[in-house]
C-alpha cells in the first residue's frame, strides 16, 4: 500500500512459493478495488496469509518476525528514519529523518522532521524515537553496526538525534537503520499497538475486531508522506483455499484468463499467443503455481 520496498532477501526462513504468493499479493493489492460504497480509489481489497500472523499475541511481533507476510504489513504500520531508495543518490531516502551526517567516525547525526505526530494527532517525541531505537540496539537480531552505540543523544532544541558508537562506523549504519527493526511503533501490548502508529497506516479496531479473518486498516492523515491520492482503507481478508483466487479474478473483467496448472508447462510462445490484450495492446499473462 505504502511505497516501502520489502527486503524479502533478508528475512528469515522464507520459500520460494511464499516469495510466490507475496508477489501475487502485491499484484492483486494494485487492481483490487471496492466499487460499491465508497469510490474505488478509496478502498483496496487485498489477499494476504494472516495464518501467519499472531493474533492471540497482538497481531505482528516487532522483534521477532519470522516471515516476509509479518514484515510487510509491519512496513505500512510503521516508519522509521530513513528508508531504502535507489532513485537517490546516497541509496536512501528521508522518512522520520530528513537528513543525516557523521562529524566524526564514532558520530552521526540525524535531523529529524519538524511536528511528526502519531496517527491520532499526538505529538511524536523524540524520545518515543529514541526509546525504539534502543530497544533494537539492545536486542537480539541481525543488527551489527547499532550494536555499538553507546548512546543515542536527544537534542530538542535542534531537533536532532547523535548516535555516538563505540568505534568507528560507517554508511552501513544507514542500512541498518532502514531495516523492520528500526522501524518506530508504540510501546504498548496488543492490538492497540497498531491502533495508534507511526506508519501510514493504522488498524481500525471495534468490539467486532476479528483479526483472524480479515484486518482493516484505515490512512494516517498525519503522517509526513499522506497525500489525497492515498487509498484511504485497506481491507485485508484471508487467502483460504486457492479456489479463492479464482473467484476474485473472475470478477476483474476480460484482462485475466484462468487455465488450469497443466497449461503452465506449455512453451511461453504457446501462452503468449493465447494471451489476451491489454487495453494498450500489450499480453497480460498470469501465471498461478501449486
Amino acid at each position: 500500500f505504502h511505497a516501502s520496498s520489502i527486503r524479502i532477501s533478508k528475512m528469515k526462513r522464507i520459500k520460494s512459493k511464499e516469495i510466490l504468493l507475496i508477489l501475487t499479493c502485491l499484484m492483486a493489492a494494485g487492481i483490487m478495488t471496492e466499487k460499491h460504497t465508497k469510490k474505488s480509489d478509496d478502498i483496496l481489497r487485498v489477499l494476504f496469509p494472516l495464518k501467519h500472523l499472531h493474533h492471540e499475541d497482538g497481531l505482528i511481533r516487532p522483534l521477532k518476525l519470522n516471515t516476509a507476510y509479518e514484515a510487510y504489513l509491519f512496513e505500512n504500520l510503521s516508519s522509521g528514519l530513513l528508508k531504502e531508495d535507489s532513485r537517490e543518490d546516497s541509496g536512501y531516502d528521508a522518512e522520520l529523518a530528513v537528513s543525516w551526517n557523521q562529524p566524526s567516525k564514532n558520530v552521526w547525526v540525524f535531523n529529524i522532521r519538524n511536528g511528526l505526530k502519531w496517527s491520532d494527532g499526538s505529538i511524536l517525541h523524540l524520545d518515543d524515537i529514541r526509546s525504539n531505537l534502543l530497544k533494537a540496539c539492545h536486542d537480539e537480531n541481525r543488527l551489527v553496526s547499532l550494536k555499538k552505540v553507546l548512546e543515542i543523544k536527544v537534542d530538542a532544541s535542534a531537533n536532532t538525534l547523535t548516535f555516538v558508537f563505540s568505534e568507528p562506523v560507517g554508511k552501513e549504519v544507514l542500512h541498518e537503520l532502514s531495516l523492520y527493526e528500526s522501524l518506530i511503533y508504540k510501546d504498548i501490548e496488543g492490538l492497540s499497538k497498531w491502533a495508534v502508529t507511526s506508519g501510514p497506516y493504522f488498524l481500525v479496531m471495534d468490539r467486532h475486531t476479528d483479526t483472524k479473518s480479515q484486518v482493516n486498516l484505515a490512512i494516517n492523515r498525519y503522517h509526513h508522506a499522506y497525500n489525497e491520492a492515498m487509498i484511504k482503507e485497506v481491507q485485508i481478508r484471508s487467502v483460504g483455499p486457492l479456489k479463492n483466487y479464482a473467484e476474485v479474478f473472475k470478477s476483474m473483467g476480460g484482462d485475466f484468463v484462468l487455465r488450469p496448472p497443466s497449461v503452465i508447462v506449455e512453451s511461453n510462445r504457446k501462452l503468449d499467443e493465447s494471451a489476451p490484450n491489454l487495453y494498450q495492446g500489450a499480453k497480460n499473462l498470469t501465471h498461478f503455481i501449486r
